[in-house]
């Protein structure tokens, strides 16, 4: 199969207050966010794009005044992997907000009922009886073992301990996501 690769995007982690608001995090703690937040990019690409795309990330850079980190994101893959699909980085992006929101609006507990809709959408309820649609992309990630634990530790843990909240941000920032350390506990 031929190699083929994609357009390049960046995204940025960055963390505010408490411990880092001097523009500094514990060694092991960034890391382990920095390999927590690749592992949930990394579902995110195999769920949108197929088991054969990969997603590059590197980081770009660390700013100061907070903790932000900077990832430079390719996406590669193979032709009849790729070709298939509008193959963007930026689709990640709508992927990830989309599964954040699903993660807080379950609020930390599995869903009460999911329903598939007839337009191939599903009907999540969550245990307080509310509900809201998905599309089946971001149920897979809901259910995947390897995101779980990511989303708990670049945001549960780096949140409990490291920041007040985290805020993603791509360069389409229609597409970014702001989350507190109120909310932390929604990611599990």
């Amino acid at each position: 199969c031929l190699g083929v690769s994609m357009k390049t995007d960046r995204v940025k982690l960055k963390y505010d207050g408490g411990h880092v608001s001097e523009g500094s995090m514990d060694s092991y703690a960034a890391a382990a966010n920095i390999i927590a937040f690749s592992d949930f990019l990394g579902v995110l690409t195999r769920v949108e794009f197929g088991d054969k795309a990969i997603l590059k990330s590197e980081i770009k850079g660390v700013e100061r005044g907070s903790f932000l980190i900077d990832f430079g994101l390719q996406l590669s893959g193979s032709v009849t992997s790729l070709l298939a699909v509008s193959s963007d980085p930026k689709q990640l992006f709508v992927l990830a907000k989309q599964c954040l929101e699903a993660w807080k609006f379950l609020e930390g507990n599995p869903p009460q009922e999911v329903t598939k809709n007839e337009n191939g959408t599903y009907q999540i309820i969550n245990q307080g009886g509310n509900n809201t649609i998905v599309n089946g992309n971001v149920l897979v990630v809901l259910g995947n073992e390897t995101a779980g634990k990511a989303v708990e530790q670049f945001i549960g843990t780096a949140l409990e301990s490291q920041a007040d909240s985290l805020d993603i941000l791509p360069d389409d920032e229609s597409k970014s996501v702001k989350i507190t350390s109120e909310e932390r506990k929604y990611y599990k």
